[in-house]
């Protein structure tokens, strides 16, 4: 089996720690490199022995021959690469945020449909083991279905709101419209301490009618647990707590009898927790997995789950949500 000819764009701490590795356990050969800091991509290119090395985006592209590329830098540049090589029918995995505007946004939706090429955004969210455990559960026909969503997420003191909720809140609007669909009637709310320490609050109602509620701030700290999201059902509750563990509350048995009390697999709580008591390769964060699900796609091995089409409603959703913030009081 051919290995795909990879190029990187962007070497920074997350290509570096996270993308790179997860392609490396893919049928995936990295052929060419590229950062605008040469010295670093000169860096990681002799130490990992890759054989091209580019400054720009644009010195790639008009050099290089791949079969798809992956991109992780700011928004700016993941809009300009993702339009320049899915122009040339290359498959792109871009980083979120991955672009600027709404315009920008709608315009690389209809660039991969009129190419027919993939453009993947890194929304590792719904990749994430305890997130994909969740969807499946909600599917069941006992769960019936989502009745209310709450989440929370919190992270250490930001630059300002607006990069907040482009760059944060982006992955929690996406992760609602995971379980539950489109969202309307929204309405946005604010706490502030400082420039840099604020929460928001979002509360909306899905297309299936179930009420939400999804709070993200920078109140706390990146080291404490992340994020927290619950799921009921109709006498049913799912818990996923910092993504790393999930509790499917079921209708518990009667265990008032006399008789020693027992577990039903029909009821009670059924609980996920990984074992770490030995290292493995994912993480249950969802990184490895949408990348190899990005190389997969792109060999025809499945179908895209995350095609830009897709991504695109929570980006339409996410300016709906800034324009709500440009309403609020100073």
């Amino acid at each position: 089996m051919r290995k795909l000819r990879i190029a990187l764009i962007g070497l920074g701490q997350h290509m570096q720690r996270i993308l790179y590795p997860a392609l490396l356990n893919c049928a995936a050969e990295i052929v060419a490199v590229c950062d605008a800091d040469l010295v670093k991509a000169q860096t990681f290119a002799s130490i990992h022995r890759v054989g091209a090395v580019y400054p720009s985006a644009e010195a790639l592209y008009a050099s290089e021959s791949v079969d798809a590329v992956v991109c992780a830098a700011n928004s700016t540049v993941h809009y300009t690469v993702a339009r320049l090589f899915a122009s040339k029918c290359i498959p792109v995995y871009i980083e979120k945020t991955p672009c600027d505007t709404r315009e920008q946004a709608r315009e690389l939706a209809l660039l991969e449909a009129r190419n027919h090429v993939l453009i993947q955004t890194g929304l590792n969210r719904r990749f994430a083991t305890g997130y994909v455990m969740a969807k499946e559960i909600i599917s069941r026909k006992a769960f019936d279905h989502p009745t209310l969503f709450l989440s929370k997420f919190n992270a250490s003191p930001y630059a300002n709101e607006r990069f907040f909720l482009t760059n944060h809140v982006l992955h929690h609007l996406d992760l609602a419209r995971y379980f539950l669909g489109e969202l309307q009637d929204l309405h946005l709310r604010r706490v502030r301490v400082d420039g840099q320490r604020f929460g928001f609050q979002l509360d909306a109602v899905s297309q299936g009618g179930a009420l939400v509620c999804i709070q993200s701030n920078s109140l706390q700290d990146i080291h404490y647990p992340m994020e927290r999201v619950e799921i009921t059902g109709v006498g049913q509750l799912i818990i996923v707590d910092n993504m790393r563990s999930l509790q499917y509350h079921r209708p518990a048995s009667d265990k008032s009898c006399s008789e020693s009390a027992h577990m039903h697999d029909d009821a009670d709580a059924l609980c996920w927790w990984p074992n770490l008591g030995y290292p493995f390769v994912n993480q249950g964060m969802g990184n490895e997995d949408e990348i190899r699900h990005f190389i997969d796609a792109v060999r025809g091995v499945c179908a895209p789950l995350l095609p830009f089409s897709e991504v695109l409603g929570s980006m339409e959703l996410l300016y709906d949500v800034l324009d709500l913030y440009d309403q609020l009081p100073c």
